[in-house]
């Protein structure tokens, strides 16, 4: 009956407070109260989230530039070889 009666205090008191505020029922230590606070854990799962998501990201930013400069560097690499086959072929030929 004690559990009905803290949901029903609560539900009432987020009804009257309005749409400008947001609370959340907390379960910290089994305490029987209100935050208008995000949980702590949840700020630390930010907190150490949202860092190695911009990490993994430059990192695939980086892996991806790196192939596409391999690329364009073996372009120039074969326009070279083919001058360089090419002057060759006409020194033979003359």
């Amino acid at each position: 009956m004690h559990g009905l009666q803290l949901v029903a205090s609560v539900d009432r008191r987020a009804r009257t407070r309005g749409s400008q505020e947001r609370s959340w029922p907390c379960a910290c230590e089994g305490a029987a109260h209100e935050t208008t606070k995000p949980h702590p854990r949840r700020r630390l799962a930010l907190a150490v989230l949202v860092p190695i998501g911009g990490a993994a990201s430059t990192y695939n930013e980086l892996v991806a530039l790196d192939a596409s400069v391999t690329a364009q560097r073996a372009q120039v690499e074969n326009a070279y070889q083919r001058r360089a086959d090419l002057i060759t072929n006409t020194v033979h030929l003359t």
